[in-house]
Formats: structure tokens, sequence, C-alpha cells
């Protein structure tokens, strides 16, 4: 990542869904059952290799970050590699990447985490070189891996892995009033206001 990524926009000026997200598990709404697992896993000091698989939009990114947040702290950006494998997807990125990544130091803590968006998508000699990768610091880096899509791959196949089927929220949640920008109807601006 660059440092332009990582640095804070200006207030008012950042993502709605990124300045909304929910940073811990407890925070998470909708998917009670899936957040209870996660939570007991955080709470046994005992991550598995999870594969989260659900629409887009649903969460799975969210649970990551906030697993990664309650298990590091403040330094959880050095302990959570996050890639995206329908960009980053040749070998040459297993190779790289995921495996210096895996095998640099922890800074203090047991295990780093890898969060490899639509693993589904790497390449098949990505995927081999990803299981033995695997296979290799499972005792040392754990892998996330969210999927939109539900396809087999040679990764899935030979971990042990816990998958979680993110479901569509059955109600509508929403932002109090207090917390989220005016709509058009509410605001006192002319440029805001709704027109007729």
């Amino acid at each position: 990542m660059s440092d332009d990524a990582d640095a804070t926009p200006e207030p008012g000026r950042e993502i709605w869904i990124e300045k909304y997200r929910p940073q811990t598990l407890d925070e998470i709404k909708g998917q009670d059952d899936i957040v209870e697992r996660l939570q007991s896993y955080i709470d046994q000091q005992d991550l598995p290799h999870l594969l989260f698989s659900g629409r887009a939009g649903i969460g799975k990114t969210t649970a990551a970050t906030a697993i990664a947040r309650e298990v590091y702290g403040d330094d959880w950006r050095g302990n959570f590699l996050e890639l995206n494998a329908s960009d980053q997807r040749g070998i040459d990125v297993v190779r790289d990447r995921i495996k210096n990544f895996a095998r640099s130091s922890f800074g203090g803590f047991e295990y780093r985490v890898i969060f490899l968006d639509e693993a589904d998508s790497l390449t098949s000699d990505a995927q081999s070189a990803l299981r033995r990768t695997m296979e290799q610091f499972s005792d040392n880096t754990d892998l996330f891996s969210p999927v939109t899509i539900r396809r087999r791959s040679s990764t899935r196949s030979s971990l042990a892995v816990l998958s979680f089927g993110f479901r569509h929220c059955p109600t509508r949640l929403s932002v109090p009033k207090s917390t989220r920008s005016p709509t058009p109807k509410e605001s006192k601006s002319p440029r805001m206001a709704a027109k007729p």
C-alpha cells in the first residue's frame, strides 16, 4: 500500500461506507451467529483459516478487519496483509508478497493474518503456491479469504477451513440522524435542498 492510501481524509471528505464501517465485531449487525462464532475464536485465542462467502457488501471484509483490530489492537495494520486476488492474481504475488509477509517478524504476536479477497480468482499455479505456502506457514499465519461466488479452489480443498456464509440482513438498519449527513429534504443549504 502506498502512504497516500493510508492517509486519513480531511473531516467530511471520507467515503460514507468507510466512515460508518463497524470497527469491532460487536458493531456488526445482522450476522449474529457468525459474529458469536468469530468472537469465540478470539476469546479462545484459536483462529483457524477462514473462508467467508456471501454477496458483495454483506460484511466479509468488515468482519475480517474487526477481528484484526480486536486481536492486534493498534498494531493491526502491521499484522494484517490485505490483497485483492482479482487484481493481483499471479504466482509472483504469492511467492513474493504473501510468502515474505508470512516469514517476517511478528512484533510480539504468535501469528499474522493474510486477507486474500477473492482467492478463487487466483490462477491455478498461484492457488497451488498459496496452498504450499499456507501449509508451510500454518503455525504462524492464518488465511482469511472472502469470496463472492462459491467456486472450487485448490486452497480450499487442502486446508482446514471454516466457511461462513454471510447473508443479507433481514431488517433495515439505519444510521441515527445525529451521525449521518442530511438528506436533500433535511438540508438547510440551498445547493442541497430538494428540487420541487
